[in-house]
């Protein structure tokens, strides 16, 4: 029986199977269209054969199938619908070198209902799938890496039996609890490993906001591990948390920055790896699997993972992503067969597998395979617009439901469908995100989608817009009714006194736009204002006049105070100093002429050099000062008053001689200091000025006559106040201080005014001191005055200058400090 079996199969290889072949190494599902519903698994076996392992599943009956393969960890899925694995659920340890673990599990959800069956993969091979009534076989290819010498003797020693002997089944422990947690830091990334005291059955992986974290759940698992925070401090990962709850443990991994970095989730025996960064690994070279040409038409999908983002977890019971269906919606048919190829390397793009069409029965003859495609070009996304794992589809005349159930598989998402999408879809993508995939198959078939969370809705958009509709009608409905209600109901009368509010300017307010039908009021309702007690009088339905008193009641609420304080201060420093000099000198021989420094004098008698009235030799001994000098520098007295010192030399006998030398010196220090302080309060949007100064008068001449004209020259502080929801206060200011200046005009005397002034608006915090402007004013002057070159003799150049010095230095600044006084008084 077996070798006729072997036989069917030999035949059916050679006559075509390499045309569902790729590079890829896909797998391959069929099933009779009339499979029964409700069928028991009655026997899963693995046995050795030339070409590596084979699975052999046996039903009650013949059975529906769908496989595929999914990777991190890397195994091949088997879902059979409506089957019952009895004692068979469970795990099967094989470790063979190809075949890991082999988990056989019993779903009850309502996504799926029946057994899956997870062969996982040591590594990656080739594999194919054979029906045979209620038998479906899995061939696998050897593994690309050698067996080590051990795993060789056994196969030796197995090569003469001829008898298929399944493999003992060895139960596994289940981990109960968490042993420890490894950290490990790797060139591409960070690993971290969650060790338990067994393999980790199963685990379920949710993302986080507010902070950005990624949990994972560990059902029925306790934490001995002794910690529960582990500080990472890596650029990718932060810390790590371990709480623990009635029925599971809860590992969080929080992370630096507000997104998570690309991670994979991955099983190996008795840990639970995290892996973040960049994860790519070059997968080995498989050997290809014998070609195999299953009876009917295939459909072809590959999941291509990408680097930087998470693989598709290893699917659970509870937690498992399937394509469900709403309420009132026809259930989802079982996926017809269908076959997905692996994931390619990361380096190397595998080539995709052509579609697949119906071919005519042949004759018994070898035919050599069809040449392999070549390599599909990726379809060009737009850059930063799809960010989720890249997939290849390949089918022909797929149910769209099968569709969306492998891109729930690879996204994670629940993915909901309405009862009347359906149809079938023929398509091929290479290499395109699956979010992108998704976006051009619900283009082609006219569909829309939305999203809540991790919940995809998907439906037509007739229907879309039909929900819409209805829902606007509904609302219309109920405006309708409402309108009706009110117009029939019996108005009623309020009389609302208001105490802050202007009674005109709330009854404009409210009436506003009233004939339109946009306004507060119903139409049967009215609004009256009385001035004189500030009252308004509401006529209206009940059910509006509460919503209207409400309204009220809050808009007339006390306007906040503002005070507001600026200090203006003016601060003069005042620095003079100068130094002069007068000097010279006269004679006179016996004659009436007297002579000095600065030439001939005729009229010393009238007193040049000597007392008046006195020439001649019987002039009189007494000296007098000179009146004019050779050198005639005295210190300027206009910045400073100067002091002096005087000496005279002169010979009384003889001819008389006369020298006078005058020295001038003089310093000035002084500051003044102007301190003003206006202050006022106001109202929240209300402007308000305050001024204080002089008004100097001066006459002005004109055909009417001399009239008497006045310039201010005052202090001066206008503000206009509002405060902000949050207690600040925003205010526009102008401050100016004009004082009388200096200089007056030739003509009247007409004075000049000195003038400072600041206009801003600025946002203060209630009580906040705010410096507004400053002005910083600074003058020096030196001035010298002398006889040229004799000037700038060193030292004796003192004999022939004077020198002035003046130094001021003027500060003004500006402070504003505002209060708001409702608020003090309230606290």
């Amino acid at each position: 029986m077996e070798g006729n079996r072997w036989k069917i199969g030999f035949w059916v290889i050679a006559l075509g199977g390499w045309v569902f072949l790729s590079p890829a190494s896909p797998s391959f599902a069929q099933g009779p269209p009339g499979a029964a519903e409700g069928y028991a698994i009655q026997r899963i076996e693995v046995t050795k054969t030339e070409s590596g392992p084979r699975v052999s599943i046996e039903g009650s009956k013949s059975f529906e199938y769908t496989v595929f393969r999914l990777a991190n960890p890397l195994r091949v899925v088997i879902e059979l619908p409506e089957a019952k694995l009895g004692k068979l659920a469970g795990p099967m340890e094989v470790r063979d070198g190809t075949i890991g673990v082999i988990q056989n599990r019993q779903l009850e959800s309502p996504q799926m209902r029946g057994a899956r069956i997870e062969i996982g993969l040591e590594q990656m091979v080739e594999y194919d799938v054979i029906p045979e009534g209620n038998f479906l076989y899995l061939n696998f290819g050897k593994p690309a890496i050698p067996l080590p010498p051990v795993a060789k003797e056994m196969e030796k020693k197995e090569e003469p039996r001829k008898e298929t002997i399944p493999s003992p089944v060895k139960p596994l422990m289940k981990a109960k609890s968490l042993r420890g947690v490894d950290v490990s830091a790797k060139p591409e990334g960070i690993e971290v490993g969650l060790k338990g005291d067994g393999p980790i059955p199963d685990y379920n992986s949710f993302q986080l906001a507010r902070p950005t974290r990624l949990a994972v759940d560990l059902p029925k698992m306790t934490n001995a591990s002794g910690k529960a925070n582990i500080n990472v401090g890596n650029q990718l990962l932060k810390e790590i948390r371990i709480g623990q709850h009635p029925d599971k443990i809860r590992v969080v991994f929080v992370f630096p920055e507000a997104k998570i970095p690309p991670y994979q989730l991955a099983k190996e025996e008795d840990q639970l790896k995290l892996i973040l960064g960049e994860t790519r690994k070059e997968a080995p070279a498989a050997e290809k699997a014998p070609p195999v040409e299953p009876p009917k038409p295939v459909q072809v999908a590959q999941a291509l993972p990408q680097g930087k983002q998470e693989a598709a977890p290893p699917p659970a019971p509870a937690p498992e992503k399937a394509v469900v269906k709403e309420e009132k919606a026809t259930p989802v048919e079982p996926p017809k067969p269908i076959q997905v190829a692996d994931p390619p390397r990361a380096k190397e793009q595998a080539p995709a597998a052509p579609p697949v069409q119906e071919r005519p029965p042949v004759k018994e003859e070898k035919t050599p395979p069809p040449p392999e495609p070549k390599s599909a070009e990726p379809e060009k996304a737009a850059v930063g617009a799809y960010k989720g794992t890249k997939i290849s589809l390949d089918f022909k005349d797929a149910d769209i439901h099968n569709i969306f159930r492998l891109i729930a598989e690879v996204s994670n998402l629940n993915i909901i469908t309405s009862e009347d999408v359906k149809g079938k879809i023929t398509i091929r993508l290479v290499n395109v995100p699956w979010d992108q995939a998704l976006e051009v198959i619900l283009a082609t078939k006219n569909l829309i989608k939305t999203e809540e969370g991790n919940v995809l809705r998907i439906t037509t958009i007739e229907t879309l817009r039909k929900e819409r509709e209805e829902k606007q009608k509904e609302e219309e409905t109920l405006l309708k009714n409402r309108d009706t209600k009110v117009k029939l109901e019996e108005p009623a009368r309020k009389i609302v006194k208001l105490s802050f509010a202007n009674v005109t300017d709330l009854q404009k307010m409210l009436m506003e736009k009233e004939k339109e039908g946009k306004g507060f009021l119903s139409p049967q309702g009215t609004i009256k204002a009385d001035t004189r007690t500030n009252t308004l009088i509401i006529q209206d339905v009940r059910s509006n006049l509460e919503e209207i008193e409400q309204l009220i009641r809050e808009l007339d609420s006390p306007t906040p105070q503002v005070l507001i304080e600026a200090r203006v201060v003016q601060a003069t420093t005042t620095f003079a100093r100068a130094i002069g000099v007068q000097w010279g000198g006269s004679f006179n021989q016996t004659g009436t002429t007297a002579w000095g420094l600065t030439g001939n004098n005729p009229t010393a008698a009238a007193g040049w050099g000597f007392t008046p009235n006195q020439a001649g030799p019987s002039a009189s001994t007494q000296l007098i000062m000179p009146s004019n000098f050779v050198v005639n520098f005295p210190a300027s007295t206009t910045n400073t008053p100067s002091g002096g010192m005087g000496v005279s030399f002169g010979k009384l006998t003889g001819n008389l001689v006369n020298l006078d030398l005058r020295l001038q010196l003089g310093e000035t220090d002084g500051s003044t200091k102007v301190i003003a302080r206006p202050k006022l309060a106001t109202l929240d949007n209300q402007e308000a000025h305050v001024k204080q100064g002089e008004k100097i008068p001066y006459e002005t001449t004109s055909q009417a006559g001399t009239q008497v004209q006045f310039i201010d020259a005052v202090l001066q502080l206008k503000v206009k106040p509002h405060v902000t929801p949050n207690g600040s206060i925003l205010m526009t200011v102008k401050i100016n201080r004009d004082a009388r200046g200096s200089f007056r005009s030739p003509v009247n005397q007409v004075p000049s005014i000195d003038t400072r002034e600041a206009e801003t608006q600025v946002l203060v915090n209630d009580g906040e001191t705010l410096v507004i402007g400053g002005i910083y004013e600074t003058e020096q002057q030196e001035t010298e005055t002398g006889i040229p070159w004799l000037m700038k003799i060193p030292v004796l150049g003192w004999l022939f200058k004077s020198q002035e010095k003046l130094s001021v230095k003027k500060e003004l600044l500006i402070f504003l400090t505002p209060t708001v006084i409702q608020k003090k008084s309230e606290a």
